[in-house]
């Protein structure tokens, strides 16, 4: 029956019965159906994953069942398994003498490494500084993404999208699927960078842009940088003193200069015949400014090219000043000076 306890006997016959003879016995049944299977649910293909359920006293084996493709072997409450390519169902029986329990089931799911994204849709050509859109088909099965842009681009994200800033050059955008499995191989797509040179060179009040084969807008920069009108070619003379600068564009990109200031506007090389005297001229960077009238707290200046101020003296006396320009690089430069009611302008040229 269900329960156990004592078995008796006795021999009989007409004179009586012996004495009984006990055997105590106990009953056994089939285990009851083993309690939840414990483990992960979703696998990566290949992964390890360890499966149990709670040990039952009663049983003295277990019987483990894998999906196909699957391998591990275990008769106990425990089994590490390898998981195949597909998912399926992990079953279990508990087992002793009088039978197996009914099974107890975890249905189980396989993830993969992403495959390759497919192909990076967005610009291939942009502008330097320029902003593009990047982006691949999303694939269900990556929970992020890696990208990574040229070298001086900027830019970030872990989307399938990515919004990138270009540098100087162009190079290669690539992006990888990702998920606890691994990564997926590199998708790539090279892009160019089209480049504008904003640089302005000044021989004089000449100022010209560096970039050739453009167009050209010359602006104000005293002005608001208003456009100057008909200041259209690679090179632009003013017509007064202030700040100019120019807008380059090229191949759809443009780029706008910084304020170049031009100060020297109507100044000739050498305007007031023996007053001055400038040796050497041209010069290795020290020169001597003399004149027949002394200086009487006079005042000096000297301007680059490009309107930058490179040395100011104050307070001047005699009949000479010293120019010293050996740190600056070679090329055209004006000198001014004041001698209270008296005013002159030279240009010099250091070697």
């Amino acid at each position: 029956g269900t329960n156990g306890g004592t078995i008796a006997v006795t021999a009989n016959n007409a004179c009586g019965s012996s004495a009984q003879q006990t055997l105590t016995v106990s009953t056994s049944a089939v285990p009851n159906q083993p309690a939840a299977i414990s483990g992960t649910a979703t696998i990566c293909e290949n992964g390890t994953g360890t499966y149990s359920v709670t040990n039952n006293p009663n049983a003295t084996s277990y019987t483990w069942t894998l999906p196909s493709g699957w391998s591990g072997t275990s008769t106990t409450n425990t089994i590490n398994a390898t998981a195949g390519t597909n998912g399926g169902t992990i079953a279990v029986t508990a087992n002793n003498a009088c039978g197996s329990s009914a099974q107890q089931t975890l249905t189980v799911s396989t993830s993969a490494v992403p495959n390759q994204p497919a192909a990076i849709s967005g610009t291939a050509t942009i502008c330097e500084n320029g902003t593009g859109t990047y982006s691949v088909t999303n694939n269900p099965n990556a929970t992020n993404y890696t990208w990574t842009l040229p070298s001086g681009w900027s830019g970030t994200s872990t989307t399938n999208t990515i919004n990138a800033t270009a540098g100087t050059n162009g190079g290669t955008i690539s992006v990888t699927a990702n998920n606890a499995c691994g990564s997926s191989t590199q998708q790539t797509f090279n892009v160019t960078v089209n480049t504008v040179d904003n640089t302005v060179s000044a021989d004089g009040i000449v100022l010209t842009s560096n970039q050739s084969g453009a167009s050209y807008q010359w602006l104000d920069c005293s002005n608001g940088n208003a456009p100057i009108t008909n200041a259209t070619g690679q090179s632009f003379t003013p017509s007064q003193n202030g700040s100019y600068a120019v807008e380059v564009t090229l191949n759809g990109c443009s780029e706008t200069s910084s304020c170049i200031a031009v100060n020297s506007v109507g100044i000739e090389d050498v305007i007031y015949g023996d007053l001055l005297n400038v040796y050497p001229n041209p010069g290795e960077g020290l020169y001597t400014i003399s004149s027949e009238t002394a200086f009487n707290a006079a005042s000096v200046t000297v301007y680059s090219a490009s309107g930058q101020l490179v040395m100011s003296r104050e307070n001047i006396f005699g009949n000479e000043v010293k120019i010293d320009l050996t740190n600056q690089p070679g090329g055209v430069y004006v000198v001014s000076l004041n001698n209270r009611e008296q005013q002159a302008h030279v240009r010099i040229v250091k070697l």
